[in-house]
């Protein structure tokens, strides 16, 4: 089975299954009263791979993405990036903080700017992000009668994908250096 998720991970597979695990069934799930967030649902031995991978890798992927980042490697990112704030309001009163919006990041990445900081420090983890990312990604989502629908994504990475947040760390780094 080790092997088998290692061969899913670097893509060693036929072109058709590879594009079958590259596809995820988009769910909706409530979000309070009066909103819905999308859910990405991707193929299980394609998740287990790349957390293999990303577990693996690990220091030389939180070295990559740099100390100034929330995203790898550090418990509770966003909660610690918040406290960070708050403490830099309180030492500057006259400071004010418009917004931290921290709501589809991952998302909204240009795969190639973080594809191309990523060859630069790790080209192994390089090659599997270009494996799952280049090109369209195709996803499904099932209308309340039943029927599919794609909807194509070139920009960012898929949610709940292991390696979302090292590539948007490691393509914002230069940025936030």
């Amino acid at each position: 089975l080790c092997e088998f998720v290692a061969s899913v991970a670097f893509g060693e597979l036929p072109a058709e299954v590879l594009n079958v695990l590259r596809t995820g069934e988009v769910v909706a799930q409530r979000k309070g009263e009066t909103e819905v967030r999308p859910l990405l649902v991707a193929a299980t031995l394609r998740r287990l791979g790349l957390r293999a991978v990303v577990k693996a890798k690990k220091e030389q992927l939180r070295e990559a993405a740099g100390d100034n980042q929330y995203g790898v490697g550090r418990k509770s990112g966003a909660q610690l990036l918040k406290k960070r704030l708050e403490a830099a309001v309180e030492l500057r009163p006259a400071a004010v903080v418009l917004k931290v919006d921290l709501k589809a990041a991952f998302q909204n990445m240009h795969r190639d700017k973080a594809y191309a900081a990523v060859t630069t420090c790790e080209a192994e983890v390089a090659s599997v992000l270009q494996t799952w990312y280049e090109g369209e990604s195709t996803h499904l989502w099932r209308d309340i009668g039943g029927h599919y629908h794609e909807i194509g994504s070139t920009r960012g990475f898929d949610q709940g994908c292991p390696l979302a947040a090292a590539a948007f760390a490691i393509g914002q780094r230069s940025v936030l250096d």
